[in-house]
């Protein structure tokens, strides 16, 4: 008999709903949220090897599933947002109603947004990365509060770079700031935390993503590709072969233009930003390169930033460096330029100026 189970997954307790493969609710209940609560479900059940489970995305989605996997059944995990879109009762929320929604929508077949659970070589990854984004943009905060400080007095321009501790030495021994010296130290003692915590996980990190060393050196032959950003793009991916093109890489990096495309009317807006955060934040990191010449990517970062400006230049470059890398990866093969429609050029120009802006002597408001 052909079975599905809706699983609405909760920290302590969740709750099922199964039916069978014509729509009949056979069973449902409440059950611990541990190895021995979903045995129990499936004991209940008698459910067969195979037996499709879906839930929803969440904190506990991942252990779940690997426990279910564990237990020979078949874990479908869907995107929380479509599954409340599709629901049929948006506005009438339980537990009940939501295991019921997720049995009948994948016994349907309406989920199209299913969510891809890494291998456990690909987890320990996924586990380090996403602590160190919360290292990173909490000293990032400090920095940035620490020159708010500066510029209500009117000394934003005493300080250019707070990214190291020599910086914030020579700040704080500066006596035009004493009275925003102990504000100042504060937030150097939180940087300072954040900064050690970051580079204790990255050696974590490191250690934990030797398993997969011959991709990462693969990656770093593309300029600006460090060791971090080769790691994030491997753990987010997780295997290569599960997107079918390069537009497919694109768009789940949610660094795909939105469209709206109605009538007469097409309207492209900004990037969709779906998805995990971490693979679009370290391939902007990683384009940030491509403004100096000798960076291959130059010629793309040029002819957008002449139209469009440095921002939107940036976006360009990691919208071409997600297929590339994800080509490389896929073919196990170095960059070449070659297939980038790219030539090297090792040619000095020389630009003559015929017209400049004059230098205006600057003409002092009237009272």
């Amino acid at each position: 008999m052909k079975m599905y189970i809706g699983l609405d997954v909760h920290s302590k307790f969740s709750v099922y709903v199964a039916q069978n493969g014509r729509g009949k609710t056979i069973h449902s209940d409440r059950i611990a949220t541990n190895p021995k609560g979903l045995a129990h479900m499936i004991h209940c059940l008698h459910a067969p090897e195979g037996t499709p489970v879906a839930m929803e995305t969440g904190p506990m989605a991942t252990w779940v599933s690997r426990q279910l996997v564990a237990q020979k059944m078949k874990p479908v995990v869907i995107d929380a947002r479509e599954v409340r879109v599709k629901a049929l009762r948006p506005h009438q929320k339980s537990d009940l109603r939501d295991a019921r929604e997720l049995c009948e929508g994948l016994r349907r077949g309406v989920y199209q947004s299913i969510v891809y659970i890494p291998d456990e070589s690909i987890e320990p990854l996924r586990l380090l990365i996403s602590p160190r984004r919360h290292f990173v943009g909490i000293f990032t905060r400090q920095i940035n509060a620490a020159k708010h400080l500066l510029r209500l007095r009117g000394q934003g321009g005493r300080v250019k770079a707070l990214t190291h501790e020599k910086a914030w030495r020579s700040l704080l021994e500066d006596p035009k700031i004493a009275d925003r010296r102990t504000m100042l130290e504060m937030h150097f003692d939180l940087w300072h935390q954040a900064q050690s915590a970051k580079q204790k996980i990255e050696a974590e990190l490191l250690q934990a993503a030797r398993p997969h060393q011959q991709v990462i050196d693969l990656l770093r032959t593309v300029p600006g590709v460090g060791p971090i950003t080769a790691i994030t793009f491997i753990a987010t991916l997780g295997d290569r072969r599960r997107f079918p093109n390069s537009g497919h890489v694109v768009s789940y990096a949610g660094l795909a233009v939105s469209t709206y495309d109605s009538g007469e009317r097409q309207r492209h807006g900004h990037i969709t930003k779906r998805g995990s955060a971490e693979p679009r934040a370290m391939l902007c990191e990683a384009a940030q390169h491509a403004w100096r010449s000798t960076n291959p990517m130059n010629p793309y970062y040029r002819r957008v930033a002449a139209k469009k400006g440095h921002k939107q230049a940036i976006i360009a470059v990691a919208q071409r460096l997600a297929p590339i890398l994800w080509r490389m990866w896929l073919n196990q093969e170095p960059l070449n330029i070659e297939k980038l429609n790219i030539a090297r050029v090792d040619r000095r120009q020389t630009r003559v100026v015929h017209y400049e802006l004059r230098n205006r002597p600057v003409v002092a408001a009237h009272c």
